[in-house]
């Protein structure tokens, strides 16, 4: 019960804070702010493992650094579902695929959002990257 209070005292602070600070309006930060949220449970594990009950840390919170099985698994089941996802798409009628985002109809969902400078800066970035966003976004 500690460590949930934890986790959502700290959870719960850090976004507060943040929204004290930076407000609504600042996209940069509000990705800081969530990875830092993102952290706050392990570092809840560790305050009530290690400095409230006094004990070991890897072991009784079952962390290992140990081939493990499980691990290949886990990292090649989210490539595995993208690429069967957007296989399954192809199965829809009027579905297209495209390598080059430059070419897909993505920008034109934009333009309600960005101003024609900032989805020019955009189409500029995504031609200057070295791999396919493609790739790029099995391997997140």
């Amino acid at each position: 019960m500690l460590f949930v209070f934890l986790s959502y005292l700290l959870s719960w602070s850090t976004i507060s804070i943040y929204y004290a600070i930076f407000g609504k309006d600042y996209p940069i930060g509000a990705k800081i702010a969530t990875v830092i949220y993102m952290f706050m449970p392990m570092v809840s594990a560790i305050i009530v493992q290690k400095f409230i009950c006094k004990e070991p840390l890897l072991k009784p919170l079952g962390i290992s650094v140990k081939y493990n099985k499980w691990f290949l698994l886990a990292w090649l089941t989210p490539p595995v579902i993208a690429l069967l996802v957007t296989g399954f798409g192809f199965m829809f009628p009027g579905t297209e695929f495209t390598a080059n985002p430059l070419q897909s109809k993505l920008f034109d969902t934009y333009k309600r959002f960005f101003s024609s400078d900032q989805i020019a800066g955009l189409k500029n970035f995504v031609e200057t990257l070295p791999i396919n966003t493609f790739f790029l976004v099995i391997m997140q």
